[in-house]
């Protein structure tokens, strides 16, 4: 009888939609698959998780009837190509990939992203509350959420552990532990790099932060009101970076996010590198690795002995729909797959750091997470920080291209301080009027 009851509720509802000629626009087409005819462009970054999800993708797919046009880019061109569809009021643009800590308080602030809150009660399926929540706090604003965090990420320490067998190297626990090891191992005359870190304007800022972060240093004050780009601790961290990726980094750096980074890394080209854990699997798979059973992970190295780290931890990628999208329900239904729990195990699985509690109660060592990696990023947790960028809103892209052009000089410079120390002059006026206007 339920069955019956159930088949003639299905059948008034596509008779009802029948005589009211659409419902939604047009996304509800039939029972079996609610979505049939409607084509989801899905916008997203070249990543790990990214591969992980196209399997899900099909799924959903065979599932819903809808088709999906997942669209990569590299980091800067993602940010380039949201801003320009969404500064266009793009409506055939539905589903985004975005990075918290960085881009929500611009693409909400503009209105850019729909409010998600009716769709999560909606989805009884869903279980937003196992979704991490420091992760999700980028994501909301007044209380309601825009967005659903799907990658997580510690800053960590890669490193070869067959190169430093052959030099008789302890993994560097210190900056001058690091930078010791990383003069030893550079052999540019066969292309051994000796460090490599994101050294694009934006993406450097990104690495840069564990350096500055672990020397007790910051870029502002605690209460977001005074920029303290110039004080000396943050020269000093600043400059080291510089140090080894201008004089032991890798040709191009400058042009480099994590993507190029982790593939030299991968091709066996770099010896230190210090990147997100979200993205190991780059280099352990041997389908993308030729090191991938010579690589280490260790925790970031602290400013100095017997001073605990800083790095970074945040979240790192998350999933919002265009708030012009012409299928939001469709979209959601989207993102509601693949940041769902059994979408965010897969990834887990394939060696992405999952922003879902229930991916890291249940993880398990594989050959592309393995334990040891499981036991530092578990470890990390506990330590890191998050960015205090997410305060400026609006203007987060312009704050960050600031600081990414000190980090440019200092690159450029080897790590002089003279000369980064002009360079963070240059620019602390135009942070400080940021940091006035908040």
């Amino acid at each position: 009888m339920k069955k019956v009851m159930s088949l003639l509720l299905v059948a008034i509802m596509v008779l009802s939609l029948a005589a009211c000629g659409q419902k939604d626009n047009n996304e509800v087409n039939n029972s079996d698959k609610p979505y049939a005819g409607i084509t989801l462009r899905f916008v997203a970054v070249n990543h790990s998780w990214t591969t992980a999800m196209e399997p899900i993708i099909a799924e959903f797919e065979e599932e819903t009837g809808a088709k999906v046009e997942l669209e990569g880019y590299s980091e800067d061109n993602l940010l380039s190509k949201l801003n320009v569809e969404f500064g266009a009021k793009s409506t055939t643009m539905d589903v985004v990939m975005m990075r918290p800590p960085l881009d929500c308080g611009t693409f909400i602030g503009n209105g850019w992203l729909e409010n998600l809150d009716s769709y999560i009660v909606a989805d009884t399926e869903f279980a937003y509350d196992d979704v991490n929540a420091a992760a999700s706090q980028p994501c909301i604003k007044d209380g309601s959420v825009y967005g659903i965090p799907v990658v997580t990420e510690v800053e960590m320490l890669y490193y070869r552990k067959d190169i430093l067998e052959q030099h008789n190297l302890a993994v560097p626990t210190t900056f001058e532990e690091l930078l010791n090891a990383v003069k030893v191992c550079t052999d540019k005359d066969n292309e051994l790099y000796g460090f490599a870190a994101r050294g694009a304007l934006s993406p450097s800022v990104t690495q840069c932060a564990g350096f500055v972060f672990s020397n007790g240093a910051d870029w502002v004050s605690d209460d977001l009101k005074t920029c303290t780009i110039t004080d000396p601790g943050t020269i000093e961290a600043i400059s080291l970076y510089g140090n080894l990726l201008g004089n032991y980094g890798p040709p191009g750096i400058l042009n480099m996010s994590w993507s190029e980074v982790m593939t030299l890394f991968a091709q066996g080209k770099v010896v230190f590198a210090t990147e997100a854990s979200a993205v190991a699997s780059v280099v352990t798979d041997p389908e993308s690795s030729l090191v991938y059973d010579k690589v280490g992970f260790a925790k970031f190295p602290s400013a100095k002995a017997g001073q605990d780290p800083v790095p970074y931890n945040i979240s790192a990628w998350a999933l919002g729909v265009n708030a012009n999208s012409e299928h939001k329900d469709a979209a959601w239904a989207l993102v509601s797959k693949l940041a769902g729990k059994d979408a965010q195990a897969t990834a887990q699985t394939a060696g992405v750091s999952s922003a879902r509690a229930s991916s890291w109660a249940n993880a398990q060592a594989t050959d592309l997470m393995p334990q040891e990696l499981l036991d530092l990023v578990a470890e990390c947790s506990t330590i890191g920080r998050g960015y205090n960028f997410v305060a400026f809103g609006q203007n987060v892209q312009e704050a960050r291209n600031l600081v990414g052009s000190v980090v440019t000089a200092s690159i450029e410079s080897g790590g002089d301080s003279d000369k980064v120390m002009a360079a963070a002059e240059a620019i602390k006026g135009d942070f400080q009027t940021i940091l006035d206007n908040q």
